[in-house]
């Protein structure tokens, strides 16, 4: 059932494709541009650095208190604990990847969806947005209710000892670029390919911001550049990004299940909507008490 149900899917979209093809291409151009004068410069560097740093064995040269920290109030080992640290440098869809041989990886995967400060702090705050208060507020949103959710599902973890692998140093990098090229062309093709997904909801709903808000459950860096230029308060405006990047979007959830297949979707889909839930309460408290 579930065959015949894509089949038609994609026979639809190929045909939607021949009739539509202008603002497909259209829907194609834009995507494009937000990766390669946005996403690509940021998210190159967090995922080199990212994978560079794992291979280095990271966890090593943090601070003993920092790991014991973390390791006793989310019941992880210090291998996780870097792991974690690297999402909250990197972000998603990175944790995916860094979750890949975890044995928790279901419950970490839930509260590590951390949006790469790189790409937050250089573009939607300095590009979109233009306003550092909003912007920090967002991300301390996101930040508190990740930690949050990884406090209230702690015992849920195994806390296990992991298997070192050796790594030859001269070989990090070339090994760590190859790796950041697979994870860029995966990333970046899902959200091309959404591009005919949001030039289909272009053509059904009229309503330009009912049209964005769709289009960043979609793919949420699309809808971050809409929203950011949408006609509505800036406090909207930061409500409205903090429910895009709590949900993730389909396209990273689609980006993460391809880069790790033990995903199990249904939990995941399920503490996205909670994730979003206690980031925007959070958001609303923020904002309260900066407003005094």
């Amino acid at each position: 059932m579930k065959k015949k149900i894509l089949i038609i899917f994609y026979v639809f979209l190929e045909v939607y494709l021949l009739f539509n093809s202008i603002d497909v291409i259209n829907s194609f151009k834009n995507n494009l541009n937000i990766i390669i004068y946005t996403l690509m410069p940021s998210m190159f560097f967090s995922v080199l650095f990212t994978n560079i740093l794992l291979k280095l064995e990271f966890y090593k040269y943090i601070p003993k208190f920092l790991l014991k920290f973390f390791s006793k109030i989310l019941n992880i080992n210090y291998e996780e604990v870097t792991i974690i640290l690297l999402s909250i440098f990197g972000g998603f869809p990175i944790n995916s990847k860094l979750l890949i041989n975890n044995k928790n990886i279901n419950n970490i995967i839930i509260y590590t969806s951390f949006v790469s400060p790189i790409y937050f702090f250089t573009t939607v705050n300095k590009v979109y947005l233009k306003n550092f208060k909003t912007s920090l507020t967002i991300y301390l949103s996101l930040l508190l209710s990740n930690l949050l959710i990884g406090y209230l599902v702690r015992n849920k973890n195994n806390n296990y000892k992991t298997k070192k692998e050796e790594n030859v140093h001269n070989d990090i990098y070339f090994s760590s670029l190859k790796e950041t090229i697979i994870t860029l062309s995966n990333i970046f093709s899902n959200i091309l390919f959404f591009s005919i997904l949001i030039s289909l909801l272009n053509n059904i709903i009229k309503n330009k911001l009912i049209n964005n808000i769709i289009c960043g459950l979609l793919e949420f860096s699309s809808g971050i550049y809409l929203i950011s230029y949408s006609n509505i308060s800036l406090f909207l405006k930061g409500l409205i990004i903090t429910f895009f990047i709590s949900f993730n979007s389909f396209s990273i959830h689609m980006q993460l299940i391809s880069i790790n297949e033990k995903i199990k979707y249904k939990k995941y889909l399920l503490y996205r909507i909670i994730n979003i839930i206690i980031s925007v309460i959070i958001y609303f408290i923020l904002n309260i008490l900066i407003s005094y």
